[in-house]
């Protein structure tokens, strides 16, 4: 077994980040190609339809709270709220917004994902309130709607009433879309608008194996591509400019995690990422370790303390 490893970035860590990716020892990664569109479907099902059999308000004692919110008639659009009564007046009011990942068509990717990491968050009394916000799937809508669901779901909660700040965490194509977020908000501040009605500012992102360039994802799993062409994400981008302006001055905003033993994602991602925000000097914080496979990631004990050490 491998340990896991943490690493601060500011402006001066490029020469890590390299030593981190061409690392052979670190960076092999054992990866079995799926021959065909089916099989990768079926990995994303196989591996996560256990966690939604299980009855998420079973797992929250009299001390935590489980709310079902509906923001829109479809029955995707909806929002689990996970809320501490016990906390500490040490907590963190700043909530978490988690956005699931599932290549935008997995249905057994919902809001409920973050039941039993939500749980154990909130156990660890440095987070009060956590929102996990479900959206529409492909084929039915393409983007910009899936990320337009994430938008008026926030819209719903009114967090603006209530916080000033919020934090924002994604898993997989979650990831994708948390980013993508961040530069709807960006775009709306130069135009002077408020996304969400009324001024809401991130303050840090947890990003949890996630997909950051399409195009390189497409070239390494070609057989894969299929859901970002279904999800219209071919032309997706992020502007590292807009990034740099609204987080990443510190190495204390952007968080990014990635487990060796994911099978769905190599490490290519995370590596052209670390390297962009190196480029443009963007801080972050790298997570690297045996967290399990790509599904479990979001249930790992050790992420979860690595998301509570970093919250206050």
């Amino acid at each position: 077994m491998r340990g896991s490893s943490e690493f601060r970035s500011v402006s001066r860590a490029r020469h890590h980040a390299v030593n981190l990716t061409t690392n052979p020892v670190r960076m092999y990664i054992r990866y079995q190609i799926c021959h065909s569109c089916i099989t990768y479907v079926h990995k994303l099902i196989e591996t996560r339809v256990n966690n939604h059999n299980q009855n998420p308000a079973s797992k929250m004692s009299s001390n935590r709270t489980i709310t079902k919110i509906k923001y829109g008639p479809h029955e995707r659009q909806r929002i689990t709220h996970y809320h501490s009564t016990t906390n500490s007046a040490s907590a963190s009011s700043i909530p978490l917004i988690f956005i699931h990942g599932g290549a935008w068509l997995d249905s057994t990717n919902t809001d409920s994902d973050f039941d039993d990491f939500g749980s154990s968050l909130l156990t660890t009394e440095s987070i009060t309130d956590i929102y996990s916000i479900d959206y529409r799937l492909s084929p039915e809508i393409q983007r910009p709607n899936h990320l337009n669901d994430i938008i008026q779901a926030m819209k719903t909660l009114s967090l603006g009433s209530k916080h000033q700040k919020i934090n924002l965490s994604g898993h997989s194509v979650g990831v994708t879309m948390v980013l993508e977020l961040i530069m709807k908000i960006m775009e709306n501040k130069k135009e002077e608008k408020e996304l969400f009605g009324y001024d809401l500012q991130v303050e840090k992102v947890y990003l949890l194996d996630g997909i950051y360039q399409v195009q390189l994802f497409k070239q390494e799993y070609p057989k894969w591509a299929f859901f970002i062409k279904d999800a219209g994400y071919e032309d997706y981008t992020i502007d590292f400019t807009n990034l740099k302006s609204y987080l990443g001055a510190t190495a204390d905003q952007i968080y990014i995690v990635q487990s060796f033993q994911d099978e769905l994602l190599s490490m290519k991602q995370t590596n052209w990422f670390i390297e962009k925000l190196n480029e443009f000097q963007i801080g972050y914080c790298l997570k690297v370790g045996d967290f399990g496979k790509h599904d479990e990631v979001y249930h790992n004990e050790e992420v979860a303390q690595f998301i509570n050490k970093s919250y206050k």
